[in-house]
């Protein structure tokens, strides 16, 4: 977003209770029918304290894109008190906010220019902003937990990430170029698995637009199909061996025989998740760092620790590791 949040240093502690929340209340009522009935739904008194929370995390998002807003002014003004051109501008922005006239703006910068073409208006920014800070959350944390608990009781699939890391990347180098991340396949293919195993978001729901008929079953318009990946991901009719962990799953010629709506942990379609890629690359910064210095040890079996079906897929027991740093870093 172009924006320091603070969140891994403790700020802004009541949007994120507010968030945690929010994704405790909605599942509640996703898997309960009588709160379905708006009615019931507020007398409950679960109704009024979704509202006290969207309107907290609603008001951030707003603080947020103000903030953006007010940093695009000052440096426009800044540029044109100074005699600079619109392309000087727009090179003294790029270079103060995004280091390098070479990389993309940030995505609420793109959102905002296309308000300035009245392509957008306030709530449509903070539905998009809302969407991506949302939905990125617990996600990526998420995945990310599962990924190292999975690779943690395979040691032969955690060597081979550690070799592949070593011909990338230095144990001291703190930065992870694009190149770097691009290199990093065998992580990807771990992180692909894992995601196959623990979708973090293990049930979707989509409005069915146009009456269709699968195997003789009449689905009709306008009802809401829930999609469930986590089954999908373990249909033995498109993985061998769906219940156990094997990031040779998602090798090249593998993924290229298979259906590609037997994977589908971001969705598909033109309504999959928007932040799929950006998830992905975070992902590999985060854990090509953590692999490359670190040797994850279970503390307990696989099989103990399954996934608690939430609004986002949990681990039950967390992810019960112990962490050695490696003697070659």
């Amino acid at each position: 977003m172009g924006i320091r949040l603070g969140i891994q240093q403790g700020a802004n502690p009541e949007y994120c209770e507010s968030v945690r929340r929010l994704s405790e209340i909605m599942w509640l009522r996703m898997r309960s029918p009588w709160f379905w009935n708006q009615p019931l739904w507020y007398l409950s008194g679960y109704g009024a304290e979704t509202d006290r929370h969207l309107k907290i995390v609603q008001g951030f998002t707003e603080k947020v894109i103000a903030s953006r807003k007010t940093e695009r002014k000052r440096v426009r003004s800044d540029s044109v008190s100074s005699g600079s051109s619109r392309s000087s501008e727009q090179e003294i922005w790029e270079q103060e906010n995004l280091g390098t006239k070479a990389r993309r703006q940030a995505f609420l910068d793109l959102l905002l220019e296309m308000q300035e073409e009245n392509k957008l208006s306030d709530s449509d920014i903070r539905e998009e902003v809302d969407t991506f800070m949302f939905e990125g959350h617990d996600t990526v944390s998420s995945a990310m937990g599962f990924t190292v608990y999975m690779v943690a009781h395979h040691p032969e699939v955690q060597e081979k990430i550690f070799e592949e890391l070593k011909g990338i990347l230095e144990p001291d180098e703190t930065r992870v170029t694009h190149e770097d991340i691009s290199r990093m396949r065998y992580l990807e293919q771990c992180i692909r698995e894992t995601l196959r195993m623990f979708p973090t978001v293990p049930i979707i729901g989509r409005v069915i637009q146009d009456e269709i008929d699968i195997n003789g079953f009449r689905i009709p318009k306008g009802i809401t199909a829930m999609i469930a990946p986590f089954a999908v991901h373990r249909d033995k009719h498109y993985y061998e061996n769906p219940d156990v962990f094997d990031p040779d799953n998602f090798a090249p010629e593998k993924v290229s025989k298979r259906n590609p709506f037997a994977y589908i942990p971001f969705s598909a379609g033109p309504r999959n998740c928007i932040g799929q890629k950006f998830a992905m690359m975070e992902m590999k910064v985060v854990l090509s760092r953590f692999f490359l210095r670190f040797k994850a040890i279970p503390s307990v079996h696989e099989l103990e620790n399954r996934g608690l079906p939430e609004l986002v897929l949990r681990p039950k027991k967390g992810c019960p590791i112990r962490i050695v740093r490696r003697k070659e870093s």
